[in-house]
């Protein structure tokens, strides 16, 4: 991935697979590899959230919180609710333990069993189970449960958006993984060259985190860009600084992108730039506006060639 950083450093590294296509990759990480992951937040809500994540008995293999609990939206009154995303090695063997725990966290699902829950997590929706409206230490919390190769998955490939799409906003990493750290560099690099295939040749970094966010809220830009506008745009202002932490190298290292200003950009707006830049799209993604293309030359008329991209 030209935009991510490099993989290979003098300093002690971190050995991980992931799958790419269809092969089983191994790479070597260096540690300041993903750092643009790891955002700041205060020590007081960083310990309230590690508290949470402590309290479970259960192995977890990566955690992270998001959400209006975490990060202050504009216009947002109350008390938000804690959101935490768990990924698991084995959702059973996890759900099995969490019953024995916290029966009271789930629904009538938990009188079925660990393998129901996890029947329901892996092959409804988007393979997470959430518990909702959780009482803990005084606070409501909801948290999801996924396991650690559809995660990684959906942040490759993008084939439900779901997790992968939240995590294109800000979150705060409380386990970090290596094989998610990278997956997940893929999965922000993907969500910066599909927003600026909708931006236009001049652009403001604050337009192109509103693309960023508007496409991953209901993992589906092209249902959402045209929906409340303004609640978008009240997650990104308040999150300004967070963004270009995360975005910022990531955008220095895409050739057809650079800073015009401090907070103006401009893209190549030639059609084979953004030829390439759809090639290298996420697998699904890819082939929707593969079919959406084919769609259209029909429509016109014209004919549609099998090998064409």
């Amino acid at each position: 991935n030209s935009s991510s950083q490099n993989l290979n450093s003098k300093s002690s590294q971190q050995n991980t697979q992931i799958l790419l296509g269809d092969q089983i990759t191994r790479v070597r990480l260096s540690p300041e590899f993903g750092k643009n992951q790891h955002l700041p937040i205060g020590n007081e809500l960083r310990e309230k959230l590690k508290k949470v994540l402590h309290s479970f008995n259960a192995p977890v293999r990566y955690a992270f919180a998001y959400g209006s609990g975490v990060f202050p939206q504009k216009g947002y009154e109350g008390k938000p609710m804690l959101d935490f995303i768990f990924a698991v090695n084995h959702p059973q063997h996890w759900h099995s333990l969490n019953i024995k725990q916290n029966r009271n966290h789930y629904s009538f699902m938990g009188t079925l069993g660990s393998g129901a829950v996890s029947i329901l997590q892996e092959n409804v929706g988007a393979s997470v189970y959430f518990n909702t409206h959780v009482k803990m230490d005084g606070m409501l919390i909801k948290y999801g449960v996924v396991s650690i190769d559809s995660l990684c998955k959906d942040l490759l490939n993008w084939e439900n958006l779901y997790v992968a799409g939240r995590m294109h906003k800000p979150i705060i990493i409380l386990r970090d993984d290596a094989r998610v750290r990278l997956a997940q560099q893929v999965n922000l690099a993907n969500s910066l060259r599909a927003a600026l295939l909708l931006l236009p040749k001049d652009f403001t970094n604050e337009q192109l985190y509103i693309t960023i966010a508007a496409m991953s809220y209901k993992g589906d830009f092209r249902r959402y860009l045209g929906e409340n506008p303004n609640k978008i745009k009240n997650i990104v202002s308040k999150q300004m600084d967070s963004f270009d932490l995360l975005y910022a190298d990531l955008i220095k290292g895409l050739p057809n992108v650079s800073f015009a200003s401090d907070y103006r950009l401009q893209q190549d707006d030639n059609p084979r730039t953004h030829a390439k830049m759809i090639q290298d799209l996420p697998r699904f993604l890819r082939h929707k506006v593969r079919e959406e293309h084919k769609m259209q030359l029909i429509r016109s008329g014209r004919p549609w060639i099998s090998g064409e991209k």
